[in-house]
């Protein structure tokens, strides 16, 4: 047994439990009666699921290592009964009463007579119609611009913190995730970690950049959950957003054909992955809502207090806009990655991840080491015929030159499949650079070949044996024509990723000292194709590896 028993009293019988309203991780909520007053009223208790016991009506601690938890989530707990209380809204639920008792701490509040929207949404089986929404909404703006008027970011709007009263008002409930924020600087004035409901949550919520928080955060989860109550689906995450390629993200938005352009700009506005792109104020909102047009449409019409009240409020609203501008939003990384760098981002493929490209780095330097192996020998053996019975490490010479031709085919393959990921998205940023790309794989696909050629030589056919005679200055050409191309898009690429000055003259650096080599080094000797050719290459491949990893990064 978790909860009180009905008939348990509070506060010197002030309070008489009548039953359990629902329970979460840290908390039950209760109907009780105020005996004094003669009203029902909710009270939530604090009590965490995992980890609290109950001896009667005593809250118990079990394990003695938890009571620094426990303590600091009460602590949390009665932070949030405290901001509730400062909140005075119609369409905010309120808090009375304050106390510890038990062991623990509880919080009195208004008893809802309603359900919430999840609730809703399950018993009638059916999405909101966007009428029903229309009509809901004005009330919850009212409700986030007193919050953040307050100081204060809810931080976990969803449906199921959303009540409907049989009546038809709306009440935001649960503050249990909420932040108070420095009007100064902004970002949260606590670095405590903050639970999130997937879909609900931006990607500077998932990440924990409390410095990036904003009215902006609660205005996505705004987003995602007129999305659910309209398609009675759940939003999708952010990042599912950012992949999805269309200009309307109908892939992972879909919505019903009934409802209008308008409905769904306004979502798609406050759905922006990137928080500089969304609404900074209630008032901005309200200003895309309701049209001059729209407005004389209207005035014979009932209007709803809630909407009332916002538009009456416009111009006080503007005197408080001013504490959320510059500093907020100057994300110099965000900003980098609007336009068309934006776009090769989304071009990425989806399954492109950090442990996809250690892969993919891991394979490639083990066909460098598989290519320069035999060169070693080589060097070492002074050219041993295959024949000869020279062995290193058991393996004899002619094996060892055996790995060559695979690693190399494999390893032109990887550079190749490199060029065509970021190809589909550049072909989309620059003309210039798209034909340069394709230049790329013609010039690797003519060194295969070539590669092919000169070291099967095939001198049986007097033709081919000619051939091979003269590929050497071809090879050397196509070669040299394939690393100016491949520096030109890694430039390009490291640029579109965020890369800084330090980035751009590692790359170079690595580039430079592989290009001298390959020209100045001894004709075809090994330091030629260890530091020169193929140290180009993997120069190349661990610079592409790196902007890769930065995908999931560069996206929060």
């Amino acid at each position: 047994m978790q909860h009180l028993q009905p008939n348990t009293t509070l506060q010197g019988g002030k309070y008489r439990i009548e039953r359990v309203l629902g329970q979460g991780g840290f908390g039950i909520t209760y109907l009780a009666r105020n005996t004094v007053f003669d009203v029902n009223v909710a009270i939530k208790e604090f009590f965490m699921k995992d980890e609290n016991e109950r001896d009667g009506s005593m809250v118990t601690i079990p394990h003695a290592t938890k009571t620094e938890l426990f303590l600091g989530q009460k602590e949390k707990f009665k932070k949030e009964a405290k901001r509730m209380f400062a909140i005075k809204n119609e369409h905010v639920v309120a808090v009375y009463d304050l106390f510890e008792e038990n062991g623990t701490a509880y919080y009195v509040m208004d008893y809802i007579d309603g359900e919430n929207l999840k609730d809703r949404l399950i018993r009638t089986g059916r999405p909101m119609t966007e009428s029903e929404v229309r009509l809901i909404l004005p009330q919850i703006l009212d409700a986030l611009k007193t919050v953040h008027d307050a100081g204060i970011w809810h931080l976990d709007l969803k449906p199921a913190n959303i009540m409907l009263e049989k009546g038809g008002m709306i009440k935001l409930i649960d503050f249990g995730a909420s932040k108070q924020f420095n009007t100064q600087k902004g970002g949260a004035t606590t670095s405590t970690a903050i639970s999130y409901t997937p879909g609900y949550a931006p990607l500077e919520q998932m990440v924990q950049s409390y410095e990036k928080f904003g009215p902006w955060t609660d205005f996505y989860a705004l987003g995602g959950t007129l999305y659910h109550l309209l398609t009675n689906k759940r939003p999708p995450l952010p990042t599912d957003i950012d992949d999805d390629i269309s200009e309307d993200k109908h892939l992972v938005l879909p919505f019903p054909s009934n409802i209008s352009g308008k409905t769904k700009a306004l979502i798609l506005w406050l759905m922006k992955t990137i928080r500089v792109q969304r609404p900074k104020t209630v008032l901005e909102v309200m200003d895309f809502i309701v049209e001059e047009s729209s407005k004389k449409a209207v005035a014979t019409k009932p209007i709803p207090e809630s909407v009332e009240k916002v538009s009456e409020t416009v111009e006080t609203m503007v005197a408080g806009e001013k504490e959320y501008k510059e500093n907020e939003y100057n994300d110099k990384v965000s900003e980098e990655f609007q336009g068309k760098n934006k776009t090769l981002l989304n071009y990425i493929p989806v399954h492109i991840n950090k442990k996809w490209v250690s892969i993919f780095l891991v394979l490639a330097i083990l066909c460098f080491i598989g290519i320069l192996l035999p060169l070693m020998i080589e060097i070492w053996g002074e050219y041993l015929p295959v024949n000869e019975d020279w062995v290193m490490w058991g393996i004899e010479s002619k094996q060892i030159r055996d790995f060559n031709p695979p690693c190399t085919l494999l390893f032109y393959l990887i550079k190749v499949y490199m060029l065509i990921i970021f190809y589909i998205g550049i072909r989309k940023c620059s003309m210039v650079l798209s034909y340069i790309t394709v230049s790329c794989v013609s010039f690797e696909v003519v060194r295969l070949f070539l590669y092919i050629v000169l070291y099967w030589q095939m001198k049986e056919h007097q033709l081919v044996y000619y051939i091979v005679d003269n590929l050497g200055n071809l090879y050397d050409i196509v070669s040299c024509c394939m690393f100016v191309s491949h520096f030109a898009i890694g430039v390009y690429i490291i640029k579109c990723f965020g890369g800084t000055l330090k980035n751009f003259g590692i790359y170079l650096t690595g580039y430079s000292v592989a290009c001298i080599s390959f020209f100045f080094l001894p004709y075809f000797g090994f330091w030629r194709y260890a530091i020169g050719e193929y140290g180009i290459e993997m120069t190349w491949i661990i610079a592409m590896c790196w902007v890769l990893t930065r995908k999931s990064e560069i996206k929060k």
